[in-house]
């Protein structure tokens, strides 16, 4: 993920159509990154309140998202 925020990087510094092509993939490879370093903050700071607890909660609301769809691919 890293590689390609670089790449696009390299691609805006260029010019003509490589950089109206590489604007958006930029955009969204630096949102892919920020969302996962703030969730990764948030989770740190959910365990130091809630403890292990946060496991069960996630989990149940990973299941809570998968069994809609399991029952719908049967």
């Amino acid at each position: 993920m890293a590689t390609d925020l670089g790449i696009e990087l390299a691609a805006v510094l260029d010019k003509g159509a490589a950089r109206q092509e590489a604007v958006p993939k930029l955009k969204l490879h630096a949102l892919t990154l920020l969302s996962f370093a703030v969730g990764g903050v948030a989770g740190a700071l959910l365990y130091g309140l809630v403890g292990a607890w946060l496991f069960i909660g996630a989990a149940g609301v990973l299941l809570a998202l998968a069994i809609p769809e399991a029952v719908r691919g049967r």
